[in-house]
């Protein structure tokens, strides 16, 4: 029950114009914090993304995939890479047009999967929070 209340505050925004059966092969990055919109993923590496020529990949682990398709989205709908520091650590930040008139909040802290990203995405400087 708390996986399908999860989803439908942050994954489903994203499923129904980025859900695929299947991610394409890339480097995949397991998260210790995801963070969409108001929603957080966080702890025990639960969400991996994927980062391949064809987009974003994102999936949650076996165990909490109800009502969490994985998710294939395209660089180009995905905004600049906006780093934020914060005392020790750095929170990484992009926004995704899901269409003309919404668009979502995606954040993160790993810093491979920014480095990975950043052939794809215009990375702004960093600001201190």
């Amino acid at each position: 029950m708390a996986a399908h209340l999860i989803a439908s505050f942050g994954w489903q925004r994203l499923a129904g114009a980025f859900r695929v059966e299947r991610l394409p092969r890339g480097l995949v990055c397991g998260l210790a914090y995801l963070g969409i919109d108001s929603m957080q993923y966080s702890g025990m590496g639960v969400v991996r993304a994927t980062v391949a020529a064809e987009g974003l990949g994102l999936r949650v682990l076996f165990l909490f995939r109800v009502r969490h398709p994985p998710l294939l989205v395209p660089w180009s709908v995905l905004g600049p890479l906006v780093a934020t520091k914060a005392w020790w650590r750095t929170m990484y930040e992009v926004t995704i047009r899901v269409s003309e008139q919404r668009s979502v909040r995606l954040r993160f802290r790993d810093q491979g999967l920014a480095a990975a990203m950043q052939p794809y995405l215009r990375l702004s400087s960093p600001r201190s929070g």
